[in-house]
């Protein structure tokens, strides 16, 4: 994470305060920037799940995000007395329960360039029936 990413995160938890605003959730949707790990279980090259990723984090081990500990959005979440860390998003239903999960996958854009530059062969399609 670069110091401007950890300054955001700051400046965002000093502005923003549970008590002040009633947010129930976080919902992340992003790149590597703020992958959390839903990279480790796609085929992709994309991947932080292994030392010196991590070395930082809480629990000292991989997890999947592209740094060595935080991201923006577990300072966020924490700001928002929400969780610790946010998580990333593990196949299940999200619900009304739920503090809020991370989208974010390492290589995601809108540019079918990025799948080419990644040289991975996985896209995904739109289901309209989720939406």
């Amino acid at each position: 994470m670069s110091k401007l990413d950890i300054s955001i995160a700051l400046f965002i938890s000093l502005i923003i305060s549970s008590d002040a605003y009633n947010i129930p959730a976080l919902f992340s949707f992003s790149d590597s920037t703020m992958d959390p790990g839903n990279s480790n279980n796609l085929k992709t090259d994309a991947k932080a799940n292994f030392l010196l990723y991590g070395k930082d984090f809480l629990t000292h081990t991989p997890t999947g995000r592209f740094c060595n500990g935080k991201l923006a959005t577990d300072y966020i979440a924490a700001a928002l007395n929400l969780s610790d860390v946010l998580p990333a998003y593990d196949g299940h239903v999200v619900s009304v329960n739920d503090i809020g999960v991370s989208f974010a996958s390492a290589g995601s854009g809108l540019d079918d360039l990025d799948i080419k530059i990644l040289e991975c062969d996985y896209h995904v399609q739109p289901n309209p029936e989720i939406y």
